[in-house]
């Protein structure tokens, strides 16, 4: 097990060296000494996004791009209020974006996808009963408490870039430990 285990890390550790070495070119079309041009490839971007569906929420994501087809979210913060915004979350995570080349008339469109996973605390207010007892007959007594959640969540994203910096995408949030439930919706984001 233990040799199963080291021949998985050094693949993942090998695979991502690989990939964080991949230098990007472009085909311009002209001869060879024109043909190997480096594209000028940030290494770090700022996402900011606003995202609507059953939850309305705002969110910063840095990106750290290995090279036009991969980039890790290195750390992506969210915000939101959910049912009737009643309910509060905030949301910590980390993932990987994957990036198609880019397509279109102008070259300027491109689809990407995207999945997210870490920590989501979430709070809002719910109903309790007290019990008490007068003159002897048992009484309950509904009182409003706040309850906080601590949650494992995964977010898969789906989109499309519309432009070289504003993007539209279809969300999901799934909360894994408590209850094991989604949350849908779209999002619009503009990259830095």
């Amino acid at each position: 097990m233990k040799r199963l285990l080291s021949i998985v890390a050094a693949l993942l550790l090998g695979g991502s060296a690989c990939l964080m070495a991949q230098r990007t070119y472009v085909d311009s079309g002209g001869t060879d000494s024109e043909l190997n041009q480096v594209i000028d490839l940030k290494r770090t971007s700022l996402i900011l996004d606003v995202s609507m569906g059953e939850s309305f929420d705002i969110g910063a994501h840095y990106l750290r791009n290995f090279n036009r087809i991969i980039s890790w979210d290195m750390l992506s913060l969210r915000y939101g209020r959910y049912d009737d915004f009643e309910c509060s979350e905030f949301l910590a995570l980390t993932g990987v974006r994957v990036h198609t080349p880019a397509f279109g008339k102008n070259k300027r469109l491109k689809v990407y996808g995207a999945l997210d996973a870490g920590y989501a605390c979430l709070w809002g207010p719910y109903m309790s009963y007290e019990s008490y007892s007068y003159n002897g007959k048992n009484y309950k007594k509904y009182v409003p408490r706040t309850r906080k959640w601590d949650q494992l969540t995964i977010c898969p994203e789906l989109g499309i870039y519309l432009s070289e910096h504003l993007y539209l995408a279809g969300t999901a949030n799934f909360y894994a430990l408590e209850y094991g439930w989604w949350q849908f919706g779209g999002r619009i984001g503009y990259e830095f």
